[in-house]
């Protein structure tokens, strides 16, 4: 970074630097100013987690090439202090630190989780939707996780442990998915919506299975659901009946959902038309980063959770009390992250402790 003030603190800089890189998903990045050598210019030294996304902000904000220099013309400007920042790509022959891009990465995806998390405005993000969308619909909803099923190693098994039949509209927005549920009998009576934020997804992928196609999404937290309820507003004048809309915040569907969704964290969602869901990604670009090669898969499916997880817990529980507490630890976070069920990490403790008597519990620990 060159042509910034002498008086500029680097505060003031993140100040003027936040806005802009946002827009890039840079939510964390290193920043710091130096004076040079003759001590009449002041300079300074960004450093991004993600190469792309620094290359998309240069082709934006960045100096321009020309034939003799660099020209100072910027396309767009950020300016601090009365003055614009030229940035150019660094001329350094050393690297990074690969421990502050690190750093910069893990920090970035945490900010990127809190910011959707604390109140990404959809309905105004969901403006941005292709109208090739606006009348998708989803028929079908499930909850559940991956497993391998050794008959057919060679692709994941979905395990269904939740299943719901929906009317929803869909919304694609550039960090979230709506779907707005309506009536399933007049069609047009909303009842409530749910909605996945793009920070929160592990990954998304296309599946079939006969001739149905199914988006599948994992994530690291459950959806937002949402009760939508109307009811007459409260008023002293005379007059029409007015009706309010209420939109309730709710954890779970019905008792049954409530069951799964606290271990269950892969959606699978299932599209009227095959169409769709070409139709979805073609509108959501952004999303097209999350989805591998579609894959064709089998579900199997299984009874509520509500009788067999606490059991297989308990079983689980008892059986880890003899590891050491850094493997303990470990198995409990296999179960409560929503990454594999308690009875599948039941199966592997034969493994585990096969790799405790060989290379030891803190080797084991951190594997």
């Amino acid at each position: 970074m060159n042509n910034i003030p002498q008086t500029i603190k680097e505060k003031q800089l993140r100040q003027a630097l936040n806005l802009p890189l946002k827009s890039f998903e840079i939510h964390a990045y290193h920043a710091y100013t130096y004076v040079s050598k003759s001590g009449k210019n002041k300079n300074g030294v960004l450093v991004v987690p993600c190469a792309r996304a620094g290359q998309k902000f240069l082709d934006l904000y960045g100096e321009r090439p020309t034939v003799q220099k660099w020209s100072h013309l910027t396309g767009r400007r950020i300016m601090v202090g009365g003055a614009t920042i030229r940035f150019r790509l660094s001329n350094r022959a050393a690297p990074p630190d690969r421990h502050l891009i690190s750093s910069l990465v893990k920090e970035n995806e945490t900010k990127k989780i809190a910011e959707a998390l604390l109140g990404l405005d959809v309905q105004r993000d969901a403006k941005l939707s292709n109208k090739a969308v606006e009348k998708a619909q989803i028929v079908q909803l499930e909850c559940g996780t991956w497993t391998t099923n050794p008959n057919y190693p060679d692709t994941p098994t979905f395990v269904s442990f939740y299943k719901k039949t929906v009317l929803a509209k869909l919304n694609v927005a550039r960090q979230a998915l709506q779907f707005i549920i309506s009536d399933a009998v007049t069609q047009d009576k909303t009842e409530g919506e749910f909605i996945f934020f793009k920070a929160t997804a592990r990954s998304l992928v296309v599946t079939t299975e006969g001739p149905d196609m199914f988006v599948a999404m994992t994530l690291h937290y459950p959806p937002r659901i949402y009760n939508i309820t109307e009811k007459e507003a409260n008023h002293r004048q005379p007059g029409p009946t007015e009706t309010k809309t209420i939109r309730e915040r709710i954890p779970s569907w019905d008792e049954e959902h409530s069951n799964s969704a606290p271990y269950c964290f892969v959606y699978r969602l299932k599209f009227a038309q095959f169409q769709d869901v070409e139709n979805f990604f073609r509108a959501g670009q952004s999303w097209n980063e999350l989805a591998p090669d579609r894959f064709h898969t089998r579900t199997e499916h299984r009874l509520s959770l509500k009788q067999s997880i606490p059991k297989v817990l308990d079983r689980l529980n008892t059986k880890i009390e003899g590891f050491d507490f850094r493997v303990t630890f470990q198995l409990n976070k296999l179960v409560y992250n929503g990454i594999l069920l308690p009875d599948l990490v039941e199966l592997l403790l034969p493994q585990v402790q096969e790799m405790v008597d060989t290379i030891g519990d803190s080797a084991t620990a951190g594997l």
